[in-house]
């Protein structure tokens, strides 16, 4: 019997993944733990077109024949609708790896920067 999607995605998956630092009340991530991109997409370059080390790439993979990042696959599928065109999904705890559908959410490219800038404060150590 052939696999549906989800049960090839949560097949990869690591349930015991780290705590995020800037967001330790979301518990732990679930890392996928399959190969990330490698196909030098938009997404895992940095915005100077720079690759991005591994840990910090998206992860991809087949869906009815198209490739799929596993993130939004699993957003999508948690909440039962389709991502609109312009909406991006933003890992709250900050781990591209993360498929844990608590700390997914939608967002545009405004709110996905402004989490951005939260982070890089919470690194600082700076109280926001």
């Amino acid at each position: 019997m052939k696999k549906t999607p989800i049960d090839r995605l949560m097949a990869k998956v690591n349930f015991n993944g780290p705590v995020s630092k800037s967001r330790p009340w979301l518990g732990p991530c679930w890392e996928h733990t399959g190969a990330p991109n490698q196909d030098g997409g938009k997404r895992n370059k940095s915005r100077w077109g720079h690759p991005r080390p591994p840990e910090e790439q998206h992860i991809r993979f087949l869906v009815n024949g198209k490739k799929t990042y596993v993130h939004r696959f699993m957003f999508e599928y948690s909440r039962g609708r389709k991502l609109e065109s312009w909406e991006l999904v933003n890992h709250l705890c900050h781990n591209t790896h993360c498929v844990h559908p608590l700390h997914l959410e939608a967002t545009d490219i405004s709110g996905n920067n402004s989490d951005t800038r939260v982070r890089a404060i919470a690194a600082l150590g700076v109280a926001a």
